[in-house]
């Protein structure tokens, strides 16, 4: 069996890699796909051990709460893998297609009607509002995400050419971004020098694009329920 890798994510906590680390698109199976009645009980057992998906692709397990979680050490756990090594690839075909409307390659899922019924399932197990928010834009965008940020308070004790103690205090601020290239680890950062008065007027004007942003969340799902909505 193919040993599994284990990542720990700052926000999500221990990750398992289920799938071969080639690229962030799933590649066709030759095994068999799951039934729509193993595909649900595997998602249901996953989901007891305290277990969840990430809006990756294909989707990874990570522990619910975001902290260490013994369920990867499990023999069930375990069991799951070796009993279903392809569901990843399978999953994220479904959610694609259940929050794309894309169908996946042939014989990927199984039939019209197995793929139906599953994207019922994850739209029923998995896709939440908050999911779905952060797959569109981890998938739809062409441009590097925001990922993280870190930072650090500095007091100045000298400076080239001043000879008075400075004693002033700033802040080194390094944005953290992930790219959305599928050849491979290219994330990268910046780093930017602020003071307190610009610290407020930086938190101020943040503030107002969270506003914006959850106003143009409202109005987008006004207009996907319009678009969706029988004739």
């Amino acid at each position: 069996m193919r040993e599994l890798t284990k990542n720990v994510d700052a926000h999500n906590g221990p990750a398992e890699d289920l799938t071969p680390d080639e690229t962030s698109s799933p590649e066709p199976q030759l095994s068999p796909v799951l039934t729509p009645a193993e595909f649900r009980s595997v998602l249901d057992e996953i989901d007891r051990l305290g277990l969840t998906w990430t809006s990756d692709l294909p989707p990874t397990v990570v522990a619910r709460d975001g902290t260490a979680n013994g369920a990867f050490a499990t023999e069930k756990f375990d069991e799951i893998e070796e009993r279903y090594p392809t569901l990843p690839n399978e999953l994220g075909y479904v959610i694609w297609y259940a929050l794309t409307g894309t169908e996946p390659v042939p014989h990927s899922v199984g039939s019209e009607e197995d793929l139906q019924a599953k994207a019922a399932i994850v739209r029923e197990t998995i896709i939440t509002p908050a999911f779905q928010d952060d797959f569109l834009f981890r998938h739809m965008l062409k441009l590097p995400r925001f990922e993280n940020v870190e930072w650090e308070v500095i007091v100045k004790t000298s400076e080239s050419g001043v000879q008075r103690f400075p004693g002033n205090a700033y802040g080194l601020v390094s944005i953290l971004l992930e790219s959305n290239s599928p050849y491979g680890d290219e994330n990268e950062s910046f780093t930017f020098a602020v003071n307190a008065s610009r610290l407020t007027r930086l938190i101020t004007v943040l503030d107002e694009m969270r506003d914006a942003l959850h106003r143009a969340t409202n109005i987008g799902e006004c207009l996907k329920r319009s678009i969706d909505a029988p004739d």
